[in-house]
């Protein structure tokens, strides 16, 4: 692959993971995005879930019930992930523009 293509494929790379950290950013500050999603269903639910784990009653739904926990422990993880990648991409985007700028400047 030539650099040209390179470049360009790590330019989408970075952009792409900018504007996905910059999206849950905008996300995390609205209102009802926190007490729908941040709130109720990855922290209430979640505990109200291992809460019913140790009920005798729902032996026969604990299947179900860690599968929904998982889910929203992967949606968490995600929002980790793209936050990481966020940082990450915009260390390596200053990176790339000040090395852009130290080339032109020699």
């Amino acid at each position: 692959m030539s650099n040209t293509v390179n470049n360009f494929l790590q330019d989408e790379l970075v952009n792409k993971g900018i504007r996905l950290g910059e999206c849950l950013r905008i996300l995390k500050t609205n209102p009802h995005f926190q007490t729908l999603i941040l709130d109720h269903y990855l922290k209430d639910k979640s505990l109200d879930q291992v809460s019913l784990l140790s009920h005798p009653q729902m032996r026969e739904q604990r299947v179900n019930i860690v599968e929904d926990l998982l889910s929203r422990s992967r949606l968490n993880l995600f929002f980790l992930e793209v936050e990481r990648d966020y940082v990450h991409y915009t260390n390596l985007k200053e990176e790339l523009l000040n090395q852009d700028i130290n080339e032109e400047g020699n």
